[in-house]
């Protein structure tokens, strides 16, 4: 497995904010006023994101995160480390580090033998807009639909005003995720599928 020798390298603190849809009216609601703003619609991605941890001291425990995420139907992946995240005024700002490399499935079988098992699986269909410099979401999964914004905090706050947006999700994705497959027994995730 290797890293591509000019890949994507990306160390940052991550400030984003989540608000839970009610339905795919809103979903066009919301599309319609980031067209209206301006913002560009950077595509619509298929994806595989896979959570790792070890069974001594669990990073769940600590508000980290281990992840692989693939892009279905393109080469590589993208491996993300979250450190522990504060929360304050409905956003979560937290350390974020990642980097593309060419062979998952290699990567697997390196956490597997350094000890870190597959926790969790989720799959997402994530349509990505751009406006002023902040990254705007909107997420289809198994058990809803979502609207993430991130970037800095004054536009995180102005464009979430500017599309009407109330009430934040202070939940993640993962935490989201074992609520729905906890009470959901025998089902899958295969939200976008």
């Amino acid at each position: 497995m290797a890293v591509e020798p000019n890949a994507e390298r990306h160390s940052s603190v991550e400030t984003e904010a989540k608000w839970r849809l009610s339905g795919h009216e809103e979903v066009d609601r919301v599309r319609s006023a980031l067209g209206q703003l301006g913002a560009v619609l950077r595509g619509t991605d298929r994806e595989l994101n896979q959570l790792f941890d070890r069974s001594s001291a669990p990073f769940r425990f600590s508000d980290q995160l281990l992840r692989i995420r693939e892009i279905v139907g393109t080469p590589g992946a993208r491996v993300t480390v979250k450190g522990p995240a504060t929360r304050s005024d409905n956003l979560k700002v937290r350390e974020e580090l990642e980097v593309i490399v060419d062979d998952p499935d290699t990567l697997r079988t390196m956490f597997d033998r350094l000890g870190f098992t597959l926790d969790l699986e989720y799959r997402k269909l994530r349509e990505a807009w751009e406006l002023d410099g902040a990254e705007i979401a909107l997420d289809e999964l198994a058990f809803g639909l979502f609207c993430e914004i991130e970037g800095p905090v004054d536009q995180i706050q102005r464009i979430a005003a500017a599309i009407q947006l109330t009430n934040p999700e202070p939940r993640g994705y993962p935490s989201l995720t074992r609520q729905y497959l906890a009470e959901q027994p025998g089902s899958s995730d295969q939200p976008g599928s």
